[in-house]
């Protein structure tokens, strides 16, 4: 009598492992495109920050310290529309000159002979010294969180984080660019590679 042997002993083992490469494969990819989204939107955030300050001629200025806190924090970039400083009222978010860099502050005060009491939101009291009209170079207009955050990284000499953020944003290209995004037929993910074929069915007849 014939007999058959049916010899798949290694076909399971090796479709978990096509099936696990192919997971591993989409998780990489997909990990890739979040991170590369992630940057990209920071990437545009800060083109838009600066079109709309060139478009109607705002001024830029990197907030280096927690002083205005909650409202505008250490790296938020605040776009500041230039003014003669004059007739400014109570409330008003001001970037004045100091002689050694810009201060942005909330004006607190109006004295009577038109200088200002500033003072930032997150401080007790109003700044020892009033500022004139002619040191304001801008009203705030608008707060861009975090986008100035590499500058300041730069200033202090944390190049850890400029390396992890430049080693991210690399990683994340490299991820992206390698999903086949637009691909209209998947790869059959149990497909396994030339060199691991599944041994034959054999029929072993007398």
């Amino acid at each position: 009598m014939a007999t058959r042997t049916l010899d798949q002993s290694q076909t399971p083992r090796r479709a978990g492992e096509a099936l696990g490469h192919a997971i591993a494969r989409e998780a990489r990819e997909w990990g890739g495109l979040a991170v590369f989204t992630v940057l990209l939107t920071l990437v545009w955030m800060v083109v838009i920050a600066l079109g709309t300050g060139l478009l109607f001629g705002w001024t830029p200025t990197v907030i280096t310290s927690d002083s205005m806190a909650p409202s505008i924090r250490a790296g938020d970039v605040v776009l500041a529309q230039p003014t003669s400083g004059d007739d400014l009222e109570v409330g008003s978010v001001i970037t004045f000159d100091v002689g050694d860099g810009l201060v942005t502050h909330r004006i607190d005060v109006v004295n009577p002979d038109g200088t200002y009491l500033t003072k930032g939101d997150a401080n007790p009291e109003s700044d020892s010294t009033p500022v004139m009209p002619d040191q304001v170079t801008g009203v705030g207009r608008v707060a861009v969180p975090w986008i100035g955050q590499p500058t300041l990284w730069l200033r202090n000499g944390d190049l850890a984080r400029l390396g992890f953020l430049a080693t991210a944003f690399a990683a994340g290209i490299r991820l992206a660019s390698g999903a086949n995004w637009r691909q209209d037929k998947r790869e059959d993910p149990l497909a396994l590679g030339d060199g691991d074929a599944v041994p034959p069915i054999v029929d072993r007849s007398s």
